[in-house]
């Protein structure tokens, strides 16, 4: 394989597929099928789409200039907003533990480091494997709460976690990247019009 060139504008493509050694858990998690993720990225900005069958439609945009994240949600429920500050604080970054591995892996062309990661989050510990490149210059919602411990772009990632007693596995690994001009509304945190505030409608339901 030949090495790859430096990305900093184009698209990422990764496909997500989720399990459990727990046959019942398996069966219900094959229901929701292969996630498919489309990433655009340009300078430090980031449009990400990902479509479910079973769990609707989401998109993220991230500006790190702005440090805003925009989160769009179209399910059976509607469609709703969040808006939410992406600079991660140290208590939050103090939660992951990270250790470089001494795996290297190659994805696509590009050689990708291991970084071996646990946390606990919310009641849940999940621990994660992940490779990642340094030649895609692309922001991460999942990696940018983990400020600086880890660096790169994440090609692979596999996340072990037990939710509601529950084990489950979810893998990630993209599978094309493509370099190309993005323009820059797509990267617009302008909340579109028909979209209501999700924080706000759960406080009316309480």
């Amino acid at each position: 394989m030949i090495a790859q060139n430096k990305i900093e504008e184009g698209v990422v493509i990764s496909t997500q597929k989720m399990s459990s050694p727990n046959p019942e858990v398996a069966a219900q998690l094959a229901m929701v099928g292969d996630v498919v993720t489309t990433t655009q990225f340009k300078k430090g900005k980031m449009h990400t789409q990902v479509n479910s069958i079973m769990m609707g439609n989401n998109t993220t945009i991230m500006d790190s200039d702005a440090k805003k994240m925009l989160v769009l949600s179209e399910s059976m429920n509607g469609k709703t907003y969040v808006m939410k500050d992406i600079d991660p604080n140290e208590e939050e970054v103090d939660k992951f533990d990270i250790t470089k591995g001494d795996e290297t892996k190659t994805i696509l062309g590009y050689e990708c480091q291991e970084y071996n990661v646990a946390v606990n989050e919310g009641g849940v510990k999940m621990n994660m494997t992940v490779f990642t490149t340094d030649k895609i210059k692309a922001q991460n919602e999942q990696l940018n709460k983990m400020g600086s411990k880890l660096e790169g772009y994440p090609m692979y990632m596999k996340i072990e976690m037990n939710q509601g007693g529950m084990d489950m596995i979810i893998e990630s690994e993209v599978t094309k990247v493509e370099a190309k001009p993005i323009k820059d509304e797509v990267f617009s945190l302008k909340i579109p019009e028909g979209y209501t505030n999700a924080q706000a409608a759960m406080e009316e339901g309480k």
